[in-house]
């Protein structure tokens, strides 16, 4: 415990309140709430769960004020890949209101610019590394989906993602 104490103190953190956003509507985020929110208390953190309906939570992660941490989920989907999280952490719609990063922003360009595929792959490592350096999101956990079907259902393909249910039909 002792320990514990230590690490907050030289951290700065004296014990004001710390509001976690969560929402019942979609269970993952929740529980992984509730886990969060158990932990920190047991390490002395004065941490409030708001429990908010989902686009109530949606919209107050927007506005800089009235929370400290949201427990939420990201997923990239391979059409889309990277591309989908560079709205959330690339200029002026940074989740994590970082007003400029240019660490990051140049780490984006030369995702962006590269034509070598090895070069992207640089670039995404560091763009990796700087979110993680700089904690505007950290990683629980992963999840997948288990599907399964009738031995009568026909064209369907398993896909990571959102089910696809074009060129499928029941024989």
């Amino acid at each position: 415990m002792l320990f514990r104490s230590q690490l907050l103190a030289e951290s700065g953190y004296k014990g004001e309140p710390i509001v976690m956003l969560t929402n019942k509507d979609y269970q993952y985020m929740y529980k992984s709430a509730l886990v969060m929110s158990e932990q920190l208390k047991d390490l002395g953190v004065n941490i409030k769960l708001e429990v908010l309906d989902w686009p109530t939570m949606a919209d107050l992660s927007r506005k800089r004020e009235g929370w400290n941490m949201a427990a939420s989920g990201l997923a990239i989907q391979p059409f889309v890949g990277p591309y989908s999280y560079m709205k959330l952490f690339w200029g002026s719609t940074h989740i994590a209101f970082a007003d400029k990063d240019p660490v990051l922003e140049e780490a984006w360009t030369k995702f962006n610019k590269s034509l070598k595929l090895d070069d992207r792959k640089a670039a995404w490592t560091q763009i990796e590394g700087r979110m993680a350096d700089q904690v505007y999101v950290f990683k629980l956990g992963d999840s997948g989906n288990k599907l399964a079907m009738t031995k009568n259902l026909a064209g369907f393909k398993p896909y990571a993602g959102a089910v696809r249910l074009w060129d499928v039909w029941y024989e």
